[in-house]
This record gives C-alpha cells, structure tokens and sequence, in this order.
C-alpha cells in the first residue's frame, strides 16, 4: 500500500494479489473507462436481501451494500456492469439496486 497515491491508483498498481471490496473495482473501471474517453460513473446502492414470503417484502440489510459501473453507450443509454470478481456468483445489482 502507497498512503501517498490516490487509492484507486494504489488498488491498480499495487494490490493485484490482494484484491479489494466492490468500491476499489468499480472506481477503477470508472478511471480506467474514462481514460480512453468512454463515459462511465460508478452507482452504489443494494445487491440482494432477503424476501420475506409472509410479508411480501425484502429486508436489505448493511451487508448487501454494493458499488457497481454504468457504461453509457450510444443508442442504448446507460449499461450496468460489475466488475466485482464475485459478481457472477451472485444476483445482479438491478434485483434491489434500483
């Protein structure tokens, strides 16, 4: 860890082993989309929760906090991507996200 880099540049260059939580991930695929002059911006909210059959609701819960990516492309306007590694083992952000 370099305390004197932005964190998002010191998760890229410096914690490939060691990985990060959602927010590092997302925040550098916003920085890196922009980069090359593709917009992007980085959405939190809610991934999942746990539906309660006998009052027809969920309970979201802190633990289902998430950041995740929006990817403008032309003619089909804002695309959800995760670039979370654990994002395909689990529901996609727009379940309770939105």
């Amino acid at each position: 860890m370099d305390r004197r880099l932005d964190p998002t540049a010191d998760f890229l260059l410096n914690r490939k082993d060691t990985g990060g939580h959602c927010e590092f991930f997302a925040s550098a695929m916003v920085m890196l989309c922009r980069a090359v002059g593709v917009n992007a911006r980085m959405a939190t909210g809610y991934r999942g929760g746990e539906f309660n059959s006998i009052g027809g609701f969920y309970v979201v819960r802190q633990k289902y906090a998430h950041a995740w990516v929006e990817v403008f492309v032309p003619r089909r306007g804002w695309m959800v991507y995760d670039p979370s590694p654990t994002a395909a083992e689990s529901s996609p952000a727009s379940s309770v996200a939105r």
